[in-house]
């Protein structure tokens, strides 16, 4: 009897384990909602993948999403880690509010979740890089109205020691442009900065999103008023983007403004949209949706365009990156025209790569507005037409 139950008990997981490997290989799922990603799936096999071991590693990454439970198990283990780390830091970190605690890759200060603080020399070649292309391009089309716009986040200052990275004042300094057309969300003090982001997630919340979209209406159009929001609204419980692993736990509540938008289409990658993200089906409580700031504010796409179907008050080309998702519809509320563009992600809907000459002339385009945190201003993605103009 015993080994027909230990037969049995193999069996089951050997059905378990090949269902699992049927899964993964011809129904694979399309998103991991637990962690709001795409699911990793098994590449092509060729010779090269297998000699370079992608492929196998692909086959291991693509098991531990696909098979039947993963998320589950996930899941409770993640919250099994994160009880057990806060049964062993929070005793400590109530006896010293003012340290970092690094979890992982991350740190912990207070409640909140933060990444490593970054120092101007560790970067300095890559910004380089940058403000030299931003010039060239600046240099090449004189006659558009540039501006650009610095998001300082937990990266810039260091909390425990307040010594802050100096990066937007370097960007500043490099970069020729009149100062009247140069701005940052400056962050000064950890009081600054809890005040205007998450807990949890990388993004700035509703009331700092708010306040950066104030300061770029008096930047880029001074006489314009900023819409007033018409009430905060509680929009539900979200974990955000650097909640994972043993922090994967931690959560908070998401907060919105609530603004009476004036009337705009809406079109993304070339499709109308009734909304941009899921703003208003979140704030009327209205959809079941994941929360996160990626399905309330809209999530990457390569082109999204508003049209206010006015006239007289010019176009603007937003090059920007996900800190802008919350502020797009507002600075829509102010041109004729808003043009926003991410350049990881356009030439994947697009079907061609992004050219700068040809958009701006194609779209009659006066203003473009750089806007980005730290990332922003090292990656090559963001170059503009700088890689054309010979800069590597």
């Amino acid at each position: 009897m015993r080994k027909i139950l230990q037969y049995t008990f193999i069996f089951g997981i050997l059905v378990i384990l090949l269902l699992g490997l049927i899964k993964t290989v011809f129904f694979p799922a399309t998103m991991n909602y637990y962690e709001n990603r795409y699911a990793e799936k098994i590449i092509a096999p060729s010779v090269s993948a297998v000699l370079n071991k992608e492929f196998q590693e692909s086959v291991d990454t693509a098991l531990s999403d696909q098979v039947f439970g993963a998320e589950k198990f996930k899941y409770y283990y993640n919250a099994f880690s994160t009880n057990y780390l806060r049964t062993i830091l929070d005793p400590i970190r109530k006896n010293y509010p003012d340290r970092y605690f690094a979890v992982d890759s991350n740190l912990l200060y207070g409640d909140y979740i933060l990444y490593q603080p970054i120092t101007l020399e560790e970067i300095k070649e890559e910004l380089d890089r940058k403000i030299k292309g931003l010039n060239q391009c600046f240099s090449d089309y004189p006659e558009i109205n540039f501006h650009m716009y610095y998001i300082e986040k937990d990266t810039d200052i260091n909390f425990e020691t307040n010594v802050q990275s100096g990066i937007y004042e370097y960007l500043k300094s490099g970069l020729d442009l009149p100062d009247n057309h140069m701005g940052a969300f400056e962050e000064n003090s950890f009081e600054d900065y809890s005040s205007h982001f998450y807990r949890t997630d990388h993004h700035w919340n509703a009331v700092g999103s708010y306040m950066a979209y104030c300061q770029l209406v008096k930047q880029l159009k001074p006489g314009d008023v900023p819409l007033e929001p018409l009430e905060m609204v509680y929009v539900g419980e979200m974990s955000g983007s650097k909640a994972k692993g043993k922090l994967s736990q931690f959560s908070e509540p998401l907060e919105a403004y609530r603004f009476a938008y004036p009337p705009m289409t809406i079109e993304i990658n070339g499709k109308a949209a009734d909304d941009y993200g899921n703003q208003d089906a979140f704030l009327n409580h209205s959809t079941t949706d994941y929360l996160s700031y990626g399905t309330f504010y809209g999530g990457d796409p390569g082109e999204v365009i508003f049209d206010s179907g006015t006239r007289g008050r010019g176009s603007i080309l937003v090059v920007g990156e996900s800190h802008d998702n919350a502020i797009l519809k507002l600075l829509a509320s102010h041109y004729d025209t808003t043009y926003a563009v991410d350049l990881r992600n356009y030439e994947h809907y697009a079907g061609k790569s992004f050219s700068f000459a040809d958009y701006i002339k194609e779209h009659r385009i006066d203003t473009v507005l750089l806007i980005g945190s730290v990332s922003y201003y090292r990656m090559p993605e963001f170059l503009l037409e700088g890689a054309e103009n010979g800069v590597q």
